[in-house]
């Protein structure tokens, strides 16, 4: 076994364990962001059951159930509120405070504004602008030409829209450098 591995292993070892307070006991929660149930069809589990986590995309999520429900909930979130305590106003966040949003360890997250996070992922260089945005439907390339057309030849704001397929207010917004300011 590696020096690393076993670092981890000793982590793992001193794990400290607390119950998901919402869900009666059935689920708890490690400093670590491993999640476990109690949980069985039956009744309640001699040993506890290690969860599998689902990925997002950007975050670790945990299907949990409660009252016949299924529940996805936020690993991050829930080792803050079970560890950190609720979530200060509805203006707080969960961040990471080393950028990796995989990392679910205690001391790696804080509640943080809209602003602050913000301000650690420009920091991080974790932020998803442009090409990097899910919802994105236009490339540099595209932006690049779009202005170009528009400044050089004087195309219309119409024309461009029909072209690239995107709204003529996208068009404005990028024209303005309302949207993709980074490029």
């Amino acid at each position: 076994m590696t020096t690393e591995e076993m670092k981890e292993l000793d982590r793992w070892l001193a794990e400290i364990w607390k119950p998901i307070e919402k869900y009666n006991g059935w689920y708890e929660i490690s400093d670590s962001g491993r999640i476990r149930s109690w949980k069985h069809k039956n009744g309640k589990r001699k040993k506890p059951f290690i969860l599998a986590l689902s990925n997002n995309g950007r975050y670790f999520q945990v299907h949990l159930y409660h009252n016949n429900k299924h529940i996805v909930e936020s690993v991050h979130r829930l080792v803050l509120q079970v560890f950190k305590g609720s979530q200060p106003s509805p203006a707080h966040n969960a961040a990471h405070n080393n950028g990796n949003s995989y990392d679910n360890r205690v001391e790696n997250l804080r509640w943080a504004t809209q602003g602050e996070n913000l301000a650690d992922m420009k920091r991080h260089n974790t932020i998803l602008l442009g090409e990097k945005s899910n919802n994105s439907k236009l490339t540099k390339k595209d932006i690049k030409q779009i202005r170009k057309r528009f400044w050089l030849t004087r195309e219309s704001i119409n024309s461009l829209s029909n072209d690239f397929k995107v709204h003529i207010t996208t068009i404005h917004r990028i024209l303005r450098r309302l949207t993709w300011k980074h490029i």
